[in-house]
Parts: C-alpha cells; structure tokens; sequence
C-alpha cells in the first residue's frame, strides 16, 4: 500500500519542469545511511526524469561522500556536471550557513567542492540567491532540521520544501506539513520503498522490506511457539506446569 504522505511527496517532485533549478541538501549521518542512501538514487533518477537541474550540497561532514554519489548517479543518467548539477561540497554553519547562501550564494561558496569557481559553470551562473531555485529538498537525520530550513525558506515565496528523513523525526515534521510550510516529506525506508514502486524503478529500499517482513516474521513465529510452549510445559518436581 502506497501511503498519502508518499504519493505527496512524489507528486510534488512530479511538479517541476524542464530547467527548473533544485537546492537538495544532503546531510546525514553514517548511522542513517541504510536507511537513507536509497533515497538519493530514487530522487536522482526522479530529477533526471523531471530534467531538473540541482545544486547539492552538504552540512554534515559525514554526508561528503554520499552527496558524491549523489553527483555520480546524475553522470550515470547522463547529465554533465557544471550544466545539469554542481556540488558545493561541505558547508559548516548550519541556520546561519543556509540564511547566507539563500542570500549570496557565490560569496558564501565561491569554489565547488573542487575548487572550481562557481561563477565559471553554467549552472552556477545561473543561481545566485534563493529567488534562483523552484524548490529545497533536504535529506537530513538533523532534529532541528525541519525547523531551520522552515524558519529560512519562509523568506522565499518561490521556494517549495520537501523533507526526507528517517522515520524517528516524523513527528516533528508532521507540523509543518499540516500549516503548508513544508509540502511534502518522505519517511524513512518504508515510504522509500513506496517511491521507488511510484518511479517503476525498484531499489535498496524496497529490498529492505522484504528483509524487514521476514526479520518481524520470524520474530513473531517465535513469540507464537514461545507462548504455545508455556502452556504445554510438563510439571516440574511432581508440581503442575503454567497454563
């Protein structure tokens, strides 16, 4: 079953069009990895599929490494870099960082991640504050996530916010869904694995169901035998067993 919040979340990515520019955040953990890596290889083909250009980059450092994959899975599509997508590499600051780059992009990142100037790529050129992108998606294991990329997007009429996460922040982010600051999110492994059917292209994720469903199976089989056992034991020392 395909949940609303993921049918949302594939229809807003559905909304863009040819050109439109994307500032997608990724910034998680390694402890989240398994449960959103998968993520930047359903949205990158979403992207390319929606021939969408995208800025990328990265506030946590552990998140280096992905936002790299991120930019080999749009050259595996065939996108070029510099005209289809840059990475900005990693920026430190948090809130501060984003309110800066949303207002001055080349002065707060001068050079991409390797050292080139942002001015001299196509792309580049293009985006200079945050009037310059159609939408921020934000892959982020932070918990005050939600709240500083609202808080910092809200300046920005043309900006829509769409929000990935591990399933624990649902919570916290589910506020922001219901006033429309933030419109749509996608949770955790299971409603990546519902994205990946949506895009007809399945994955990590939704092979991790299949692990997951066996996993909980087996569990469960073994709570049933336990509680079957219990009221079957024999007596023991000439008492009566538990019923």
């Amino acid at each position: 079953v395909i949940t609303a919040d993921t049918e949302k979340f594939y229809a807003a990515m559905e909304d863009l069009q040819p050109g439109d520019v994307v500032l997608w955040d990724i910034n998680f953990q390694l402890a989240g990895a398994d449960e959103l890596a998968p993520q930047i290889t359903a949205m990158a083909y979403h992207l390319v599929q929606r021939n969408a250009k995208c800025v990328i980059l990265s506030m946590h450092p552990e998140a280096y490494p992905f936002a790299l994959n991120a930019v080999e899975e749009f050259k595996a599509l065939g996108k070029t870099y510099g005209e289809d997508m840059i990475y900005l590499g990693y920026l430190p600051g948090e809130e501060v960082a984003i309110s800066s780059l949303l207002s001055d992009l080349h002065k707060t990142v001068p050079n991409d991640y390797e050292g080139t100037p942002i001015a001299s790529l196509p792309l580049g050129a293009k985006v200079k504050t945050g009037n310059d992108f159609t939408c921020v998606v934000s892959i982020n294991t932070n918990a005050s996530g939600p709240a500083i990329w609202t808080r910092q997007v809200q300046a920005f009429a043309n900006l829509d916010l769409l929000f990935a996460s591990q399933a624990s922040l649902k919570t916290q982010i589910q506020t922001y869904l219901a006033t429309g600051q933030m419109k749509a999110s996608l949770d955790g492994a299971r409603c990546t694995a519902e994205y990946e059917l949506l895009l007809d292209r399945p994955g990590k994720a939704l092979a991790m169901q299949d692990a997951s469903s066996c996993t909980f199976l087996v569990f469960l089989l073994f709570v049933v035998l336990g509680n079957i056992v219990q009221r079957i034991k024999p007596p023991v020392n000439g008492k009566e067993g538990l019923n």
